[in-house]
């Protein structure tokens, strides 16, 4: 097996360098893009833009246009100005002889002392410091043991915690991770993510997580997490909105990507669909083999884990400046266990069992923008979502035959769509007035040891109108007030939710930001089908909080910014058990199921404090190092004050890069890069078990009196990544080597009662996994 693994990655490894194009030119780079007003994306002709450390600048054409080419390899800053707009800076430009980096950028009327606004690579999303990060892919693809996913990403950040490594469960700020939602390009989609049992307590399924995400880094632009404060169009969220962003093709010329490594395959085309209209399609295919990590002997959670995903995106520019984007992707997986038939070599429980669980994935949308008279934009999108999880595990017996034991199936539909209409002028600011609408129909079946624990099916509507005035008040003021409302079909219930900004700029370095906001968001799938038949439900209304962040950021200068953050989250309406004297909250249900009755009088609070000094890759290093604070508490029908399962204290991490570029001959550049990523939190809580009564019942039983009063130990992980890179006229390759956890850390996953040891088992998390990697893009 291990023979056959180094074989597959070796001659894929030579097939991709036997094909590589021969040039004898020195390699250069391009960086082209366009430049648009924000308000309306008319074009703008004359901006300029400064290009650094080049030292050149470029104007803009009438079609808003601009490009620098023959560029020597390097990382670029791009400074753009136009009179009457705010200055934008791109502090990190990555360039590549392979591909050209292509920039959309919107310029903003300056009605403010913002003074010089920082965004990231395609100048799609500003920083700022209201608990948003742009993810750039940029990031994505060079941070260390990210496996190219921007979940995993996203825990460099301050109070963003994962739950395992073997999945991209993401807890922010003390909050469960099934109260953080994807999105689409702006649209609601069910769970993106491979083998959503992935890292779970029971092995069961969880709703916004996985081992890996469905779409490629191939396919990804920029992504935003929100984690504290969002807008009034944004909704049904507690915790987070994990908003991923599509790429467009190149619209010039073909572009190909070709991976391999040790833990698949990924194939990606791009180019124009028509050169004169600027349309363009990009395309990829990922199959990846984990199993052959297994078969190094790396220990990957017991499991043979397979999966192949594709995706697509289509971008088709409209007459007067509209347009019009087309995506999809489809993914599957698997990941089976296998009992081993010798029952001798039995160890723990797990051991006779037969384990397998199954996941098709798929999505279908478009959005639409349009111009509406001088100051207006019209923005629209449709897509349907479906999910199905489907779980086995078949006991053997003496004689080893299996025993149908544990059953699960969930499928999920969902129908999302979203108009928005926004003016923007001078002095007015920009009122935004807008709907989104969500169908959802679920499908769910689990059984344990001949006891159903959810089942049922059916369909609920969630309407969600809003609107939003964000307006200047003076030169260095400025307020946004506005509503969200929420109607939730199944409980007859509509939710009004208040959303306010108070930002003050006193100098274009500083800026202190006031805000409060009113959230909800409807309850996990196995609640609303519970087998308990004493409770209707479906009648249990939307969780809410109040959330209340104070934010400043200052930017010490072009290449260096530092943010500080103090949060307060008070939640109510928690389904909580219907007795009294219970230590039960839905605040802590993660892919477990209940058995009781359940209503809305349960409570919580995070409250926290954030810091983060980022230092954006120029003079080829950077860092990033954040650090938070937080308290989170819940509150059962008991009325005590508790730990939740997600307290875990703080977080820590530090992340520095170096790199080192050099001519070694007239048509080579190469480059090398280091990474290196140390992260520490406190442990998660757990909820002591009592060992007599789970050998008396043959499964894991909690003493639920002293709910998440155990911390497990913290935790503490080193990544690494190492990189090389050559640079050819017309293509680049890049080898690299992602160490998780390097140093080899026994860290805790969960505790759980072991029917054959007799003995409560602790299990740990991943130990080192090294992936090598081989890029070719020409």
């Amino acid at each position: 097996m291990l023979r056959n693994a180094i074989r597959t990655f070796l001659l894929s490894s030579f097939f991709l360098f036997i094909i590589q194009p021969t040039f004898t030119q020195a390699p250069t780079a391009t960086i082209r893009g366009t430049v648009r007003h924000a308000a309306n994306q008319v074009p703008l002709e004359g901006a300029t833009l400064y290009l650094f450390p080049k030292d050149t600048f470029a104007i803009s054409n009438h079609s808003g246009e601009f490009q620098f080419d023959n560029l020597p390899i390097d990382q670029y800053q791009i400074r753009v100005s136009f009179i009457g707009f705010d200055t934008l800076l791109i502090p990190e430009i990555s360039t590549k002889a392979g591909k050209a980096s292509v920039l959309e950028i919107n310029l903003r009327h300056g009605t403010t002392q913002l003074g010089e606004v920082i965004v990231r690579a395609s100048a799609l999303s500003v920083l700022t410091p209201l608990s948003t990060h742009t993810l750039s892919i940029e990031e994505t693809l060079r941070f260390p043991a990210t496996f190219f996913d921007p979940a995993r990403l996203a825990t460099s950040f301050p109070g963003v915690a994962n739950l395992n490594d073997q999945a991209n469960g993401l807890s922010i700020r003390g909050n469960s991770p099934n109260s953080l939602i994807w999105r689409l390009e702006g649209l609601e989609i069910v769970n993106p993510n491979h083998t959503s049992n992935a890292g779970t307590f029971g092995d069961r399924i969880a709703q916004s997580s996985g081992g890996v995400n469905m779409l490629s880094a191939q396919m990804l632009d920029n992504s935003v997490l929100f984690k504290g404060q969002m807008a009034p169009g944004a909704g049904n969220a507690l915790g987070g909105i994990m908003d991923m962003q599509l790429r467009s093709g190149n619209n010039k010329k073909r572009e190909y990507t070709l991976q391999a490594g040790l833990i698949g395959v990924d194939v990606s085309t791009e180019g124009p669909l028509s050169q004169q209209a600027g349309s363009s399609y990009l395309l990829n295919y990922r199959y990846s083999t984990i199993g052959l990590l297994s078969a190094m002997g790396l220990e990957l959670g017991d499991e043979a884990i397979n999966f192949q995903d594709v995706s697509f995106h289509l971008d088709f520019p409209q007459k007067n400046n509209g347009r019009i984007k087309v995506f999809g992707m489809g993914g599957i997986s698997e990941n089976i266990f296998e009992a081993d038939r010798d029952s001798s070599l039995w160890v723990f429980d797990k051991d006779h069992f037969d384990i397998s669980f199954y996941s098709k994935m798929g999505a279908l949308g478009g959005t639409g923008m349009w111009p509406v008279g001088r100051y207006g934009l019209l923005k629209t999108g449709l897509s349907f979502s479906a999910l199905q999880n489907e779980r086995m595990a078949d006991l053997l017996d003496d004689d080893l035959e299996a025993i149908r034991l544990e059953e699960d199936l969930q499928e999920q539909q969902l129908l999302s769509a979203f108009v928005e209409q926004n003016w923007t002028a001078p002095a007015f600011g920009t009122f935004t007035i807008g709907l989104r609408a969500n169908a959802r129909r679920y499908r769910i079946f689990s059984n344990d040891q001949g006891q159903v624990n959810a089942q049922g099916k059916d369909a609920f509507l969630l309407f969600q109108p809003y609107l939003n005035w964000d307006r200047p008040l003076t030169e260095s003021i400025s307020i946004a007030s506005g509503i969200h409302l929420s109607y939730f079909s199944w409980a007859g219930e509509w939710s009004w939710e208040p959303r306010m900004q108070f930002r003050w700029t006193p100098s274009p370095e500083h800026q202190l930001t006031l805000a409060y906001g009113l959230y909800s968001q409807t309850q996990l799938p196995q609640i609303y089908f519970a087998a308990d038949s004493s409770t209707n439900f479906q009648s249990l209304k939307s969780s809410k909080s109040h959330h209340t962040d104070l934010s400043y950021a200052w930017t010490i200068h072009s290449g260096l910014r530092m943010e500080l953050n103090l949060y307060h989250q008070y939640l109510f309406d928690i389904p909580v058990h219907a007795e009294e004297d219970h230590s039960f909250s839905a605040i802590n249900l993660l892919d477990g199921f209940v058995d009781f009755p359940l209503i809305n009088e349960g409570v919580g609070r995070n409250v926290g404090v954030e810091w983060s000094l980022q230092r954006f890759f120029t003079d080829d290093h950077y860092f990033l190092i954040s650090a938070s604070w937080m308290d989170a508490q819940y509150q059962g029908r008991d009325s005590i004050w508790r730990s939740s399962r997600y307290d875990v204290g703080y977080t820590f991490s530090a992340l520095y890069g170096k790199e080192w570029r050099w001519e070694a001959r007239k048509e080579r550049f190469k480059k090398l890069g280091i990474n290196v990523r140390v992260g520490l939190l406190g442990g998660f809580k757990e909820t002591p078990i009592d060992p007599l009564a789970s050998r008396d019942l043959g499964k894991t039983v909690f003493r639920e009196n002293e709910a998440f009063s155990m911390q497990q130990d913290p935790f503490s992980r080193v990544d690494l990544r190492f990189y090389y890179t050559i640079n050819k006229k017309g293509f680049t390759s890049t080898l690299s080597l992602d160490i998780q956890n390097a140093a080899n850390t026994k860290n805790e996953a969960f505790r759980y009662y072991d029917v054959w040891q007799e003995q409560v088992v602790v299990k740990n998390q991943l130990g080192i996994i090294p992936i090598l990697t081989y890029r070719l893009e020409w």
